[in-house]
């Protein structure tokens, strides 16, 4: 646009085609009209003990789910010299993920029958076999896929759409001199439509624990039999972003880099696993849900350096060799903790879902004498809920211990000729062994809550000869 400023502008438009069988085998559970959906011109059989409470459909178009048409990616940007040593940059963009690739070709209707049957032969106890079925020699009945043992339901969301992630930046570059400058930067991100598994048919909540578990489902018929998978989660994140970068000069280059930040989300990953439920209690109110990331880090801070040292450079002889070609070589990282939830030992609602205590008002999740190995939270600032119902702790409400890495290498290199070097290696990682303590016991109500029963691996020392041409 002028000598100070670059403008950047584009629109981008994917279609992806939601995946259809060659031959229109495949079928839907669609949880909006409550019919088995199955593509026209297919007519084959369903088993025998198929759900009569479910309408079939065999008029379904191929795809089952409409078509998502309206992809449009816009990207902006700027580029502003402010003065000749600082400029400002911004940018914003919409970018898309098509559905899950891979050997399940996820989201994926062929998962149901009458194109997918599955049957279970159980042994009667530890000690008496399956009495159909007792070994693999005998082979397996002649009805095993006509007449399965179970028929599981998959049912993809009618309003399946392609997940995006908006995101926009603004920052400051500032140069310092020495070949260093200085990165000053808000940075975040939001995502829509993320893909994740749901238990639609969760019984509702009973104070009463022998009451019976489908008749309370939406869809008693169905029991738990049932996977359905939509695009219907959602993500934050917002981060300060600082760096100072000193590109390498006289044997020396350093790059130190601090951010703050925060990640929200309902469920941080897909469970593609086909786990109906990640961690959540109440499947029909997944705003509870909502919070820090299970990977959400607050605060991390990074140094990392390369410095070839300076001597020997004039001596000659042995002294050179001896001297001459050292290097220093490091990374530092100190970082908070990642999030945990507190749990419950007893599912108080009777109805399933992740099993959580209820937070006692005015008593802090922190010890009184503060956090440490043994006690990293206060169990006596949780009690159980009443019966019936989900315990209001909510999800990653405590944060568990930080990280500190210190890794150190010391490097010599020998130079044989013009093209052969030997370089010998000594690299220390967690120098200080310094302890990174983990398997936090989140169980309130155990005797080894709050403990800390793990740590991350101590010093490790390496040698090595490393020959370069």
């Amino acid at each position: 646009m002028s000598r100070k400023l670059t403008l950047n502008l584009g629109l981008r438009y994917e279609f992806v085609s939601m995946p259809r069988e060659r031959r229109n085998a495949e079928a839907n559970f669609n949880i909006a009209t409550g019919t088995f959906d199955i593509p026209t011109g297919r007519n084959d059989p369903l088993p025998p003990n198929f759900f009569p409470e479910i309408p079939i459909n065999r008029h379904a178009p191929r795809q089952l789910v409409p078509q998502d048409r309206n992809n449009f990616s816009p990207r902006v940007g700027f580029a502003y010299q402010l003065t000749p040593k600082t400029v400002i940059r911004s940018g914003y963009g919409i970018f898309y993920s098509s559905y899950e690739s891979g050997p399940l070709s996820i989201p994926n209707p062929g998962n149901n029958p009458p194109f997918y049957a599955e049957s279970d032969f159980n042994p009667v106890s530890f000690a008496v076999p399956n009495p159909v079925v007792n070994k693999l020699s005998g082979g397996f009945p002649a009805n095993v896929f006509a007449a399965p043992a179970a028929v599981p339901l998959f049912a993809l969301d009618p309003n399946f759409r392609d997940p995006y992630v908006q995101h926009w930046n603004f920052g400051v570059q500032r140069e310092l001199g020495w070949n260093t400058v200085f990165d000053i930067s808000y940075a975040g991100s939001a995502g829509k439509k993320l893909y994740e598994f749901r238990n639609v048919n969760q019984p509702t909540p009973t104070p009463d624990s022998t009451a019976d578990y489908d008749s309370r489902r939406p869809r008693p018929f169905l029991g738990n039999d049932l996977t359905y998978w939509c695009s219907c989660d959602s993500s934050s994140y917002h981060a300060l972003q600082t760096k100072v970068e000193k590109r390498f000069s006289n044997g020396l280059s350093f790059l130190g880099a601090y951010t703050w930040g925060k990640s929200i989300d309902e469920q941080s990953n897909a469970s593609l696993g086909f786990d109906n439920s990640v961690g959540t209690r109440n499947e029909y109110n997944y705003r509870a849900e909502k919070g820090p990331s299970d990977y959400d880090i607050a605060h991390r801070f990074v140094v990392s350096y390369s410095y070839d040292l300076p001597f020997g450079r004039t001596s000659k002889g042995a002294a050179r060799l001896l001297l001459e070609g050292w290097q220093l070589v490091g990374i530092h990282s100190f970082n908070t903790g990642t999030p945990y939830t507190i749990h419950a030992s007893q599912d108080f609602s009777n109805a399933g879902g992740d099993t959580r205590p209820d937070r006692i008002a005015g008593i802090s999740v922190i010890p009184p004498g503060g956090q440490n190995r043994q006690l990293w939270f206060n169990p006596a600032a949780f009690q159980n809920p009443l019966p019936g119902f989900w315990g209001n702790a909510g999800r990653n409400i405590l944060f568990g211990p930080g990280t500190v890495s210190i890794d150190f290498s010391l490097f010599k290199t020998f130079v044989i000729t013009e093209r052969w070097r030997v370089q010998f290696r000594s690299e220390f990682f967690n120098l200080p062994n310094h302890p990174n303590f983990r398997g936090l016991d989140t169980t309130y109500d155990d005797t080894s809550a709050g403990q800390l029963t793990s740590a991350q691996p101590g010093r490790q020392v390496q040698f090595a000869l490393k020959l370069l041409f």
